[in-house]
Parts: C-alpha cells; structure tokens; sequence
C-alpha cells in the first residue's frame, strides 16, 4: 500500500498500512480515555452545566476523533488527529475553556497531555524528518482554534492535504492496496458502530440534563436527529452487531430505570420531610392548644370558685333571711297561742251546750211519744169487725213490705 507517507518522506521507518493500523489503535484508545474521563466527571460532580460539558466532550470529541481517523490517507488521518488534540488541548487551558469541568479541568487537560505524546511517539515511529510534523500541527491549531465543546473545525484537507500531489498507481497497485484499504475502513467502521449506541445514550442523557436543568431542549433535540442520521445512514454496519445492539438497549432502559428510580426516592424524600414537618407543626399547634386549654381551664376554675363564693353569701344571707322570718314568726305564734286556746275552749262549750240543748229536746221528744202509746194502749176502742179487718190488713201488709 502507498500513499502520502511515502509521498512525503524519503525514507519512512513504516508502511501506510501499518500508519493506518496505528491511527486505528490510537483512535480506540483517544475515545476510552475520553469516555473514561467523562463518565469519572459525571460521577462526581452533581453540577449540571459541568456534566453538560461532559457530556459534550464524550459525545463531539469521540465523533471528532472518528471523523479525522476516516480520511482516506493514513498520514492525513494522523495529521487529522493530532491537530485535533492539539485544539482540545489548547481550548482546555484558554480563559473561555479553562471552567468547563470545575475541579477536575486538570483531569481533563492531563489526558489531552497523554494522548499527545502518545501520537508525539506514532511521529517518532513514521520519520523524524516528516516534513509535516509538530511544528505544522502547532501552527495549524493556533490558526484555527476550537471555540467551544461542539467541535466545529476548520478542515485541513482542502488547504494542506489535497495540494499535495499523490502519485499514479499501476493497475496492480490498486488492486492489491484495495483489499487492505477495505479492510482498514471495515475496522473502523465496526469500532465506531460499537460507539453509536453509546452516542445515542449520551444524547439521552444529554437531554435529560438540558430538560431537568436548564429548561430547553433545542439542543439535545438537534443532537438526537445527528445521532438517529448517522444511526440511519450506519444501518447495514449495525445489522451485524445485534447483540451489541440489544444490550446498549438494555443499557438504555437500565439508565431510564435508575433514573426514575432516583426520581421516586427523591419525592419520597421530599413526602418524608413534608410529613416530619408537619408532625412538628402538629405537635406544636397541640402544645398550644394544650396550653390554652389548660389556661380556659384555669380561668373557669376561677370564675366557678367566685360564683360558688357569691352564691354561698347568697345562700347565707337568705338563710339568714329565712331564720329571721323563721323566729318571727315562731314568736307571733307563741304570742297568738293563748287567745287561739281560749277561743278554742269556748268554741268547743257553746258547740256541747248546743249538743246537750239538741240532746235534751230529742230525749223529752221520745218520752213524750212514749207516754202517748202507752196511754193509748191502756184505752180499747171498740170497732165493727169490717172496719177492724179493712184497718188492720194495711197495717199488716205495711209490717210485711217492712219486714
């Protein structure tokens, strides 16, 4: 395989291909340590602008990183990466850089530092007289820096690249580079299909932090029609890698899982305090209500004993009302007493001298009526039979009816 590499340097140390297996590896390697680096922010910084930034960095910079690797020539695609390093390196230490990620922006400005010399030894391994080398990556970034965590570069192949002029080939140059070049770029394509469901879970996540914290979602929503785009145009890569598939599916849901999960234990935390405050509210308004009772209580205690000690004076003064009259009259009865006794006596005289007057007059009556009958019983008068037997038969029927 030849190429630019041997194109550019008169004697290089290694092959194209072999330039190409190495940018391979480093890119593999830049987007572990990136991921790495952002998920350790992630999981220690509650701050959401901070994890934003890290979210940002994870998803643009590893996209980046995989874009520069895709050119078609392997010095291109190194010199590609480098300048992209050397960008997220000096975007890291700029004054509107330097605050992305808070007390661990030293974290991520010592694994741009890593991942630097690492492509510093890769220029070491090609050709220590490459023409194309430090001082072009230097010059090129602090031409064209990066401003912000989205990654938006200026490209390098239409102004230095390109006017390089790249050799003719034999037909069998062609054919026998062709092979390997397919095989190279199916590599690369495999890696970075692994790296779109993750791409697509940090969007999610990315979405989850602009909704919940800044309060608009315009941009996670342009960053999840980037990631279902690519997702659509890599369809046939990932039809391969099913498995794959499903699981950062299954990853997807567990996150979706745990954050509801963080949801529920935060209102139950929320329901917690709520009803802590209101037991001592409660407590507090039963201590003042116990309070005021115990003070209603007092106050009646109070009123009750002055009226019970105003109605014993009452009660006193009218029993002593009542004594007095009590006495008054006992003692106009003790004076009365003798007038009532003697009227008495002589109410009961005159009542026995009218019995005895009454008894008198009925007794002389009865014994004058005795008299007459015996007077008339010693004189028999004499009566015709039929008179003396029409005169006695009434008598005798009036004692019979009598009888």
């Amino acid at each position: 395989m030849s190429g630019l590499l041997e194109r550019e340097v008169a004697s290089p140390q290694i092959t194209s291909h072999q330039l190409q297996v190495l940018v391979n590896e480093y890119v593999v390697f830049a987007a572990h340590r990136i991921e790495w680096c952002a998920d350790k922010i992630l999981s220690e910084d509650p701050t959401p602008a901070i994890r934003k930034n890290a979210l940002l960095w994870k998803i643009n910079g590893i996209a980046a990183c995989f874009r520069a690797a895709s050119r078609q020539d392997p010095l291109g695609a190194y010199l590609d990466l480098w300048v992209l390093n050397r960008q997220m390196t000096h975007l890291f230490e700029s004054p509107a850089g330097r605050d992305f990620f808070g007390p661990w922006q030293v974290d991520a400005t010592a694994e741009c530092h890593a991942l630097d010399k690492r492509l510093q030894h890769i220029n070491e391994i090609v050709s220590s007289d490459l023409q194309l080398g430090e001082t072009f990556v230097e010059r090129f970034a602090g031409d064209f820096p990066l401003i912000s965590l989205h990654f938006d570069r200026e490209p390098m192949a239409s102004r230095y690249i390109e006017e390089v002029q790249t050799p003719s080939k034999e037909l069998f140059q062609v054919v026998a580079s062709l092979d390997s070049n397919i095989d190279e770029l199916r590599k690369l394509t495999v890696v970075y299909a692994e790296h779109l469901p993750k791409q697509a879970r940090w969007q999610a996540e990315l979405f989850l932090v602009d909704a919940t914290s800044l309060g608009f979602v315009q941009r996670p929503l342009q960053d999840l029609a980037m990631a279902a785009t690519s997702v659509s145009r890599l369809a046939d890569t990932a039809q391969i890698m099913p498995q794959l598939i499903d699981n950062e599916v299954r990853n997807l849901s567990n996150l979706v899982t745990e954050e509801r999960k963080a949801t529920l234990r935060e209102i139950d935390s929320m329901r917690n305090e709520t009803m802590h405050q209101l037991g001592v509210e409660r407590s507090l308004i039963l201590a003042t209500l116990r309070e005021e009772r115990e003070a209603s209580f007092t106050s009646l205690r109070e009123e009750r004993l002055a009226m019970t000690s105003d109605l014993n004076a009452e009660i006193a003064r009218a029993m002593q009302a009542t004594d007095t009259i009590t006495r008054n009259r006992a003692n106009e009865l003790i004076l009365h007493t003798p007038r009532v006794i003697d009227h008495f006596f002589w109410r009961a005289s005159q009542v026995c001298l009218a019995f005895a007057i009454v008894a008198g007059l009925f007794a002389w009556r009865v014994i004058h009526a005795v008299s007459q009958r015996r007077s008339s019983l010693h004189t028999p008068a004499i009566f015709p039979i039929s008179e003396l037997s029409e005169s006695a038969m009434p008598k005798a029927s009036k004692t019979r009816k009598a009888a």
